[in-house]
């Protein structure tokens, strides 16, 4: 599967651009809709442009490491782009570890689903009101 312009949407919405470098409430040199993996403290402000081409970038990656996850496994497209937005947040090793993707192999459509996505809305252990209405924004499309 491919994240729809929707997905992207839900992810530009939340991480919104910045084009300079700065850390995120977890810790972590963020920069662009959400960028991490070559920004540090030193990085060059960037255009909106740029920081869409880091996007694509990033999603890409992020299907690599969701496709042998989600083989098998039927998922609606809007399913799809909620869980690409959630491992865009938390990353996909996060996510394979997480009871939300245990309980996506047992019933992608089941209600435990939601009941373990809510659950992370934590960024260097301390609850983030911002992190919830996220989590509730990605179940809304999981759900459709």
């Amino acid at each position: 599967m491919k994240i729809s312009q929707k997905g992207i949407d839900l992810i530009k919405k939340w991480e919104s651009f910045k084009a300079e470098a700065y850390l995120c409430p977890a810790g972590v040199w963020t920069q662009g809709y959400g960028h991490t993996r070559t920004v540090n403290k030193y990085s060059q402000i960037i255009t909106e442009r740029t920081a869409e081409e880091f996007l694509r970038v990033d999603l890409l990656i992020i299907k690599g490491g969701l496709s042998p996850l989600l083989k098998g496994i039927t998922l609606s497209q809007q399913q799809y782009d909620a869980i690409v937005s959630f491992c865009f947040n938390l990353g996909v090793g996060a996510f394979q570890r997480s009871t939300a993707y245990n309980e996506i192999l047992i019933n992608p459509d089941g209600k435990r689903v939601a009941d373990s996505w809510i659950q992370y809305r934590n960024a260097g252990g301390r609850f983030l009101r911002g992190l919830l209405l996220r989590r509730l924004d990605e179940l809304t499309m999981y759900y459709g």
